[in-house]
Formats: C-alpha cells, structure tokens, sequence
C-alpha cells in the first residue's frame, strides 16, 4: 500500500476538495471521544464508578455502547490505550445457552479469567474486564460498584461527518443531526450554520415523514423548528437555506403570522403539519445538509518506488478516503532550491490511535522529529516546517482499519 503524487486535479476534483476543506466542520468521533483503533471511539469516565445497567443507559444516552471484543487483538488494542488498576464493564451477556453480545452477535472469542458457565441459572450475569491483564470477571448480578464505564461509538459516515446519513424515505443524500435542547430559531439556523448545515429544508412528503418519524424516536413531542420563515417585507415564505418552496404541509388555518414569522412541525398536536410559531419560543430542532462526494480517482495504491513530492504537489494515504489497510510508506518532500524551507500542511488526518502513526521528520535522514500524528483531527491545518530544504513522513499503519487516513500539501518558503 502506498502513496502517489496528485500534480493535475481536475476543476470538479479541486471544487470538492476546496467542498471538504471549509473551516468549522465536526469531528467523525462524538465530543470527549477518541478514536483508537478499527474506526471506534471510545470514552472513559473516569472518576464515574456504576453498575452494569447504569453504565449501559450512561452509553446509550451518548449514542453509544459498551465495549465488545471479538478477538485477542482488540483486547490488545484496548489495553494499549486504557492499561491500569481499573475494571470496565463491557457488552457480554448470557442469554441461557451460549455468550452473546449485547447487538446480538454470538461471542465465538472469550477471555475469561476462569471457566465461565452460560446456563439459565446464569442470564443475570454481566461481566467487565480488567484492564491490567485482560482478563474477563463475572458480577452475579451486574451490581459490582466498583466498575467504571467506558463507552464506544463507531466514526461516523464520510459522506456526513457527524452526521447521520438518511437512508429512510425517498432521499438517500441528506445528513441530518437532531438537537433536542429547546432554541430560539435564530440560534439554531445558527448552530446548523456552523456545521455546513441549516434548519431542515422539505421539498417532499418522504423528507416530511422521515422528519417526523426522527422527532418522534427522540421524544420531540412538542414540536420542532423546520428551516421556513415568513419574510415580512416581501409578503412570502423563505427557506433557510434560499431553495425553492415547492412543497409545504401547513395544518388547516395555517400559515397565519399572528401566531409568528417562523414555523414549527407539529407533532403531538397537528402530527407532520405546519404551524406557525414565534421565532423567539425555544424548541428543538434538526440540522439537514447534503452528503459530501470525493473523488476517489485520486485514491493511491500501493507505495510508490523513487517517488518524490515538490511544492504545490498533494500528497494522499494509501486508499485515501477508505480503510488504508496495514502500510509502511516513507514521502521524501523536497524543494531543489536549498536555500528554501520546506512545509506540509496536513489538510486532514484520521488513524486509528492504538497503531496508526505519521512521523514527520527533518530533512531525508537522520532521526530528528518535527512531530508525530496518530487519532483524529479531521479537517485541519497542522503546518510543519522543516529547518532545511527536506522533509521525510513515514506512514506506519499497522492496522488501518475503518478509518479514512491522511490529506497532506508540500509548500516552501
């Protein structure tokens, strides 16, 4: 696996790259996670000790779950990270007649410290791991105190960054993201705004039921700001996002600015219609955007021999934009002018933390380290800048798995 040079990008590659690159965007890792290894983030709350069933509603109130382990090497992956004097529960359950996890997958690895019965005398059981020695550890009854949880997530979609894709309805190219704390519609175009987002925009009834259904599954039951206003000085009803008004559902009376410029969906009340609703009244609300596209054209394969990488050149991880695999790549940046300095900005980095690294070094040889990368900083500006006309980056990955890798520009001056 390796690295090529991109010299031509095409107008339609650089729109989307320059697309990727705009300031303000969101990590792929919920906030407070790492990502550490085959694309998970994980979250240690660390001074929080609880049973089993708090631990588990404490990761499903964060979208999130409990650790699962499916072979030795992800409990070495986890014990590179969180090696200590601690126990954490993890997802393992015993359903009466074999170890399964709590997503339903059978546990076909185990690593118990002693023999482990799964019977119906033993479905109460719940069971952590010690993060000194790996070893798993049963609770009769998941009421061991002395626990602490961690919680993990996988990295979200590429196309929607923290997002989440929609995959229900007749769209299947918007990202969305609810956020349920009461706001001001002003605020919360706003927040959306900050994101590359806005206020959902509904041109169809499969967006308008796919937008009350998610209402609905996260408890909105008083109603939502939807991204449409009354502009009072041109007498008309305006997305905020500028788009055509080509659809409208509003409940019968309605619109009727008496009771406000902007609109709210019902949902206990008018369920899926449009009210009006003063623009000052907090309510929840849910971001929309459309998925992001890359070409993957300028994904390289495999490491390139003799390859050298010049000022202006873009340089990519192996498979950028997907699952790099394990890689050793070295990338000599050079300028010809030696009385010049050499610069890479990383533009984005995602590796996994337990066994993924960029190490950027000063000048082709030698040992001294400018800096080193491994996790996430998603989209970024990271410039490291060599005291000679020569920069060598070394990409060890040995795991790359479901994580999308690096973006990186050489410069001089």
């Amino acid at each position: 696996n390796a690295i090529v040079k991109v010299i031509n990008l095409t107008p339609r590659m650089r729109l989307l790259l320059l697309l990727q690159f705009l300031p303000v965007l969101v990590p792929a890792c919920l906030t407070g996670y790492s990502l550490v290894y085959d694309g998970q983030c994980f979250i240690k709350y660390s001074s929080n000790t609880q049973n089993y069933a708090d631990a588990k509603n404490t990761c499903a109130s964060g979208d999130s779950h409990l650790p699962q382990f499916y072979s030795q090497q992800d409990v070495n992956n986890f014990l590179s990270m969180y090696k200590a004097s601690d126990y954490y529960w993890i997802g393992l359950l015993c359903d009466g007649e074999k170890f399964v996890w709590e997503d339903g997958t059978v546990a076909n690895y185990t690593n118990f410290l002693n023999a482990e019965i799964c019977d119906a005398a033993h479905v109460t059981y719940r069971y952590n791991i010690f993060a000194y020695d790996g070893k798993w550890r049963s609770s009769s009854d998941g009421t061991y105190f002395y626990v602490v949880p961690i919680c993990v997530a996988n990295v979200r979609s590429w196309t929607c960054d923290s997002y989440y894709l929609m995959e229900q309805g007749k769209s299947d190219d918007t990202c969305y993201l609810v956020d349920s704390k009461p706001t001001a519609q002003s605020v919360a175009e706003a927040n959306c705004e900050s994101q590359r987002a806005h206020l959902s925009t509904i041109h169809d009834q499969a967006f308008n039921d796919f937008v009350k259904r998610t209402a609905v599954g996260h408890g909105l039951t008083m109603g939502i700001f939807i991204g449409l206003k009354h502009d009072s000085q041109n007498d008309k009803y305006v997305w905020s996002d500028l788009s055509e008004v080509d659809y409208t559902n509003f409940a019968p009376g309605f619109p009727d600015e008496t009771f406000g410029e902007c609109v709210a969906m019902g949902i206990n009340l008018f369920p899926g219609k449009w009210i009006n609703a003063e623009c000052s009244e907090p309510l929840p609300y849910i971001c929309a955007k459309p998925a992001l596209t890359y070409d993957d054209s300028v994904s390289p394969q495999g490491c390139v021999e003799d390859a050298e990488f010049y000022p202006g050149d873009e340089v990519f991880s192996p498979t950028w934009g997907s699952a790099t695999g394990p890689a050793l790549c070295d990338y000599p940046l050079m300028d010809l002018d030696k009385s010049k300095k050499v610069t890479v900005e990383i533009l984005f980095f995602e590796s996994n933390s337990c066994c993924d690294t960029l190490t950027i070094y000063d000048g082709l040889v030698g040992t001294k380290v400018l800096k080193t990368l491994t996790g996430y900083y998603g989209f970024t500006s990271i410039n490291v800048t060599s005291t000679s006309n020569a920069i060598r980056m070394e990409w060890n990955a040995k795991s790359g798995a479901h994580v999308r890798g690096w973006h990186a520009r050489v410069s001089s001056a």
